[in-house]
């Protein structure tokens, strides 16, 4: 409940159609992605133009395709009651798929092919949205107008300065690290927290156990003194980070100014 009324708060104000096909259209953008869309498209009327000639069902494969359907439908409408979009949510549900697919291909040795095909395709998209940009519909960024979450991105060959952090705080003496100024990431970058809050992990992962205390302008500051400080937007830094348009420099105990 307390979930759904925050969430309500924060609800997207574009109209009931645009809301209603939200999920379908992340289903089709990066959950499933368009090859497994496509074969379900083309076993769902398969499966309807033979019940409708009179063929015999099999117990056993409406009993997965129902599952599967109940899962995936019954899924949906459950998100669908939940005010705020958030297209990660679908995951849940694209298990339901394969069963589904799966189901239908049972005892159908002429739908084997298409599902071997289909595996290529889908190796082949997964590959194409790896390396290069797939952008969300139109749709999907009305409803969830914030930073779009990418589950497949290409990959970025650039740290953000972390690796120069944690090179530069080896130098300092143990304890605590002040981050003073970091700046937000845009979404253009990276759909994720701000900078700081990636060097804790950065450094526990480089073998340094360091107590990151995150200080914004008018924070008060502690009372224990840090062992070492990365101040952004000084002129001029110790560390440029030209993809963010900014720079840190790694300052000690020493430099910490006067309250």
């Amino acid at each position: 409940m307390a979930y759904g009324q925050a969430s309500a708060e924060s609800a997207s104000q574009a109209g009931a159609v645009d809301q209603i096909l939200f999920y379908p259209a992340v289903l089709w953008w990066h959950g499933l992605g368009p090859v497994l869309c496509v074969v379900l498209g083309i076993a769902a009327l398969v499966w309807i133009r033979e019940r409708t000639q009179g063929q015999r069902p099999d117990a056993l494969q409406n009993k997965r395709l129902a599952l599967g359907l109940v899962w995936l439908l019954g899924g949906l409408l459950i998100l669908m009651l939940i005010p705020k979009r958030y297209p990660r949510l679908v995951a849940p549900l694209t298990p339901a798929v394969g069963l589904m697919i799966g189901a239908w291909v049972m005892n159908r040795a002429r739908a084997r092919w298409i599902v071997s095909i289909s595996g290529t395709a889908l190796l082949g998209w997964l590959a194409w949205t790896s390396y290069r940009p797939h952008p969300a519909p139109s749709l999907v960024e009305i409803v969830d107008p914030g930073c779009i979450q990418h589950w497949i991105r290409p990959p970025m060959d650039n740290d953000l300065g972390l690796h120069a952090a944690s090179v530069a705080l080896q130098a300092r003496p143990e304890g605590r690290v002040w981050v003073e100024g970091a700046p937000e990431i845009p979404c253009a970058i990276q759909t994720t927290h701000p900078w700081a809050y990636h060097l804790d992990p950065f450094l526990r992962r480089e073998g340094m156990d360091r107590e990151v205390v995150i200080l914004q302008e008018g924070d008060p500051r502690p009372e224990e003194p840090p062992s070492a400080r990365l101040v952004w937007g000084q002129a001029p830094p110790d560390v440029e980070v030209p993809i963010l348009n900014d720079g840190f420099q790694v300052l000690g105990e020493s430099d910490v100014p006067s309250p």
